[in-house]
């Protein structure tokens, strides 16, 4: 019984270590050293929780239709002439444009893919501690990055 518990504890850490997002986390870490000023003064602050590409079309549309909604809104109570009404159809349009975009980039037709938000402290090129966030974006295995975007 001891024996058949450890082999199952084992495996439960094994099995762990190689989660995806761990393995995505471990691409991203290389990744700000690889590219840092001074890699000896990196120090993770947070990783959020891995999300498939598909999450990000879903949040994306969200954000068109609550922006959609809300340039309604401001057309219906303050005219056509508004600046409120313009900037909501600014907003619009900037999302609708967002999303075409990551259908291109991305290739949304067979959604398959990651992406991780991580903010660390780093020490830049004058010696300052800075807070920094990147977006990073792998493909289907999370075997390579693929892309990223400063936040």
């Amino acid at each position: 019984m001891k024996k058949v518990l450890m082999i199952l504890l084992a495996s439960i850490a094994i099995i762990s270590c190689n989660s995806p997002q761990k393995k995505a986390e471990k691409l991203a870490k290389v990744y700000v050293k690889e590219n840092a000023n001074d890699p000896s003064s990196y120090k993770s602050v947070s990783f959020e929780k891995l999300k498939s590409y598909e999450e990000i079309c879903q949040y994306s549309i969200s954000l068109m239709d609550r922006s959609m909604y809300h340039f309604k809104e401001a057309l219906y109570y303050s005219g056509y002439d508004s600046i409120i009404a313009y900037r909501h159809k600014e907003l619009h349009d900037n999302y609708t444009e967002s999303i075409d975009s990551l259908n291109r980039k991305y290739k949304f037709h067979g959604i398959d893919g990651w992406y991780l938000e991580h903010w660390y402290q780093i020490k830049n090129e004058k010696g300052d501690l800075m807070l920094n966030g990147i977006m990073f974006y792998f493909n289907h295995d999370i075997s390579e990055i693929i892309d990223t975007n400063e936040l």
